[in-house]
């Protein structure tokens, strides 16, 4: 084939195509301040980036131990470590809450767990633990392997913890797939009862 018949070729399905990078909260930091932050901001593509796409996926890195939970202080339950930078949300406003306090979605949702060791892809390098269910009805799963988790819409899902991350040079990869072009969260203000917030462990 020509190569100005390729490039054609190229041009025709471009639209398929978009460059994708930190979601719309962490768009303004600067890498130096994710760094001195230890802010883990995932890659997000959606149909914002791409008109095209039918999904929303986002592509987490965990090197440290983390978790996504936390309330506002007026919703009971003291904020904690989360990827958003200071300041996104305010902390006198009793109905903020983190991007993964327990919620629920209108469409289906898929969560893919694995660990980045290059020669033992079945070691997740760590311990996840994930609450599924509302409140006193949740039911708590520990993962320790690679796992594949599918949240039917409007099944409330979370806390999410990254309890352990046994070696930050490989860490735990966590990668989010949503049956929609775009995210969109209904959160609840019902924690497990023995739910333990990172750093509580007995």
């Amino acid at each position: 084939m020509a190569e100005n018949q390729l490039t054609e070729q190229k041009l025709k399905y471009s639209k398929y195509v978009a460059e994708i990078g930190w979601g719309p909260e962490s768009r303004n930091l600067t890498r130096e301040e994710v760094v001195e932050k230890r802010i883990t901001p995932p890659i997000i593509g959606d149909g914002f980036n791409l008109p095209t796409a039918t999904h929303h996926i986002e592509s987490w890195i965990i090197p440290e131990p983390k978790a996504f939970s936390a309330m506002s202080p007026k919703g009971g339950i003291h904020k904690h470590l989360d990827c958003r930078p200071p300041g996104m949300f305010a902390e006198d406003d009793e109905t903020s809450m983190l991007d993964n306090s327990p919620h629920y979605h209108t469409y289906d949702e898929v969560y893919l767990f694995t660990g980045t060791n290059p020669y033992d892809n079945l070691d997740l390098g760590g311990e996840v633990e994930l609450w599924l269910g509302l409140g006193d009805q949740a039911e708590k799963f520990t993962f320790t392997k690679p796992t594949m988790v599918h949240i039917p819409a409007g099944l409330v899902h979370g806390p999410l913890v990254f309890r352990k991350v046994n070696d930050s040079a490989r860490p735990i990869s966590w990668v989010v797939f949503y049956d929609s072009p775009v995210l969109s969260n209904v959160h609840v203000r019902m924690l497990p009862p023995d739910f333990k917030q990172l750093g509580e462990e007995e």
